[in-house]
């Protein structure tokens, strides 16, 4: 990932360093004159310029600082880079932007491991333990499609479907093939999720449910009844 250190005070300088040696590529931004940083003319004109360039962009300091400097520039998950914020003293990591498809879950993991820190995850699929469905294709290589009536547009359809997982409502998994990744859905099926195999199943019906999630190399036209497809 391309990443870059924020420094909002040098009093963080430690932390940004000791961030640096485990993300040897990261480059350390700050305003003031620091050995081994780029110094910038200001955080404003930086991230105008530079914010979607990056894969990654680390805060080293106050939430609400991080939160205003990023503000202008926020577009959808789809897009925009991951943004972790590091208190000052390294005790916090917080996800602040993209957790699931920019990664920025993994990387304040990955982050509070190297400084010892607590890292705050707020997602719920991550707090309750539910499938992360926007990115749980990637895992395997799977195609995922997204089938939502009246949905706008494929991104609208897949939040649809998020938010009715997250909501728990009775959900049907049809597994049409013994795939990689099948195993781990059936294994981990949380509670309001019905698991069938076939197109079917003899004991489940549609019309049942308020979600269906397919593993399958075919695309079913479901009547009204949103589905995700894992392909």
């Amino acid at each position: 990932m391309k990443t870059t250190i924020i420094l909002i005070s040098k009093s963080g300088l430690s932390v940004a360093r000791s961030i640096k040696q485990e993300i040897a590529s990261a480059e350390i931004i700050t305003t003031t004159d620091a050995d081994g940083c780029r110094q910038v003319d200001s955080y404003e004109s930086f991230l105008e310029n530079e914010f979607t360039q990056n894969d990654a962009h680390i805060f080293i300091g106050a939430m609400g600082i991080c939160v205003r400097f990023i503000a202008p520039y926020i577009k959808d998950k789809y897009t925009d880079p991951a943004v972790v914020c590091v208190d000052s003293t390294g005790r916090f990591v917080i996800p602040v932007l993209s957790g699931h498809i920019g990664k920025a879950n993994q990387l304040a993991e990955h982050l509070s491991r190297v400084l010892g820190a607590e890292a705050v995850i707020t997602t719920q699929s991550d707090r309750t333990g539910l499938w992360a469905l926007d990115v749980l294709g990637e895992r395997y290589s799977w195609l995922s499609v997204a089938h939502c009536p009246h949905a706008a547009n494929p991104h609208e359809a897949m939040n649809k479907l998020i938010a009715l997982f997250m909501q728990q409502v009775p959900t049907l998994l049809c597994i049409d093939a013994q795939v990689a990744g099948a195993d781990y859905l059936e294994k981990t099926a949380p509670e309001h999720v019905t698991i069938c195999h076939g197109y079917l199943g003899e004991t489940a019906s549609p019309s049942s449910y308020q979600l269906m999630i397919r593993v399958t190399p075919f695309l079913y036209e479901e009547d009204d009844i949103p589905t995700l497809y894992f392909i």
